[in-house]
């Protein structure tokens, strides 16, 4: 039996950080998306991993599919928070989902370009060596993502996924 999509309605559920630290709603999307603004800060994982998981179960995406998106999401924060040295306020995250594809789309706010996607690229053909430890996360997104690119416009390293469910 084929699991149907729930009707659009109206949700809330977009975080942003606001000065005294609080967290508040600011844009009203559809349940086909999901957009996380997250501060830079690893103990972010489990907001950003709970909030992929219900979104999950809300458009009834198998468990296999959530725990790619889980991982592909939190592995591509994790390595925009580590590695941006030049990188500036929150990081933005957002799910949004199609018939056969999720997309996800990472914007994080930095002075210089910086893109995990061609490092993935380049170690993916090595990867059967253990040249070093860094960077397994990256090939193992690249190795699940049907689809991964980078961009840098406007002071903005942006990275997009597209899984297939």
């Amino acid at each position: 039996m084929l699991a149907t999509r729930p009707k659009p309605m109206t949700l809330r559920c977009y975080w942003c950080s606001v000065p005294d630290g609080a967290m508040t709603d600011r844009q009203t999307i559809d349940p086909s998306q999901l957009v996380l603004s997250l501060l830079r800060d690893p103990s972010e994982l489990a907001l950003l991993s709970s909030s992929v998981k219900s979104f999950a179960v809300s458009n009834h995406i198998s468990g296999q599919s959530c725990a790619n998106i889980q991982l592909i999401s939190e592995e591509l924060f994790i390595n925009c928070i580590t590695h941006n040295e030049s990188a500036i306020g929150p990081v933005e995250i957002r799910l949004s989902l199609s018939d056969l594809n999720l997309e996800l789309s990472i914007k994080d706010h930095a002075l210089e370009p910086f893109d995990p996607v061609q490092y993935a690229k380049e170690q993916l053909p090595q990867r059967g060596r253990q040249a070093h430890s860094a960077g397994h996360g990256l090939i193992l997104v690249a190795a699940i993502a049907s689809d991964l690119r980078y961009q840098f416009r406007g002071g903005i390293s942006i990275i997009e996924a597209t899984i297939a469910l």
